[in-house]
């Protein structure tokens, strides 16, 4: 009996990650356009007298690109420790707005145990739609100055993807977002100045993928004004328990 039980503690141990002696270092990218910017184009055609234009590149004055993903890909044989913020997290809502014809945020981030809300701020009706390789897809009507949320597990959002969910709308088809679901949380998008920190990455040699919607993975480039190129996107990166500056990224 003795024996049965050690041999159960011992697999309970091997099968989560242990955290008491990991170490964490934050992560840091800025993401810059090659060049002169593209100018966001006004779409036409599109109804219940919204005005919108096309938003694949948000660029700032200096240069800074929004809506950089950068996630980390664990090795297949490697054991991902987990901070405890991603415990932390079970059973919040993840928010999207819905507001003269956009998705906001444009790129989404949710934990596997986190729930999903959309939230209409417009007067009128929009008819949200995923498109999921490893969850269940989802096509809802969301109702103007209404909300609705969608439960991680009951609605079978809670796999890890390594793929990116395309949001729609079937009503207004010129809207777009997309939504990563991740089972750890070592992904960040790029805020208005082309910045991205990912917090509490646990030390150690990791790879990250780097995607923006107008290429998918950003396989060439310069970082810090050497040229460079990632197959794939990935970038290898050594993390210490500081602030690990990775450099600046240019690409287009």
């Amino acid at each position: 009996m003795r024996t049965v039980f050690y041999l159960v503690f011992w697999m309970a141990i091997l099968a989560f990650p242990l955290t008491g002696n990991a170490q964490w270092g934050d992560v840091e990218m800025t993401f810059l356009y090659d060049g002169k910017a593209p100018e966001p184009k006004p779409i036409e055609g599109v109804r219940d007298g919204i005005k919108m234009v096309d938003e694949t590149w948000l660029v700032a004055k200096e240069g800074g690109v929004k809506n950089v993903v950068v996630r980390l890909l664990p090795d297949k044989d490697a054991r991902l420790p987990i901070h405890p913020d991603f415990e932390k997290a079970k059973g919040t809502n993840v928010r999207v707005d819905i507001l003269g014809g956009y998705f906001e945020p444009r790129v989404t981030i949710k934990y596997t145990n986190q729930d999903l809300t959309f939230t209409n701020l417009d007067p009128f009706g929009h008819n949200v739609k995923a498109d999921l390789l490893k969850n269940s897809p989802f096509n809802i009507l969301v109702s103007g100055n209404k909300l609705i949320t969608l439960e991680s597990e009951k609605h079978s959002l809670d796999k890890h993807d390594t793929a990116v969910g395309m949001l729609s709308d079937a009503i207004h088809p010129e809207m777009k977002g997309y939504l990563f679901i991740h089972s750890h949380p070592y992904a960040a998008v790029s805020d208005r100045e082309g910045k991205v920190t990912l917090k509490n990455v646990p030390v150690g040699e990791w790879t990250f993928v780097l995607w923006h919607e107008a290429n998918g993975y950003i396989k060439k480039g310069t970082l810090d004004g050497a040229a460079a190129e990632w197959p794939k996107g990935r970038i290898t990166v050594k993390v210490e328990p500081k602030v690990n500056k990775v450099g600046v990224i240019k690409f287009r």
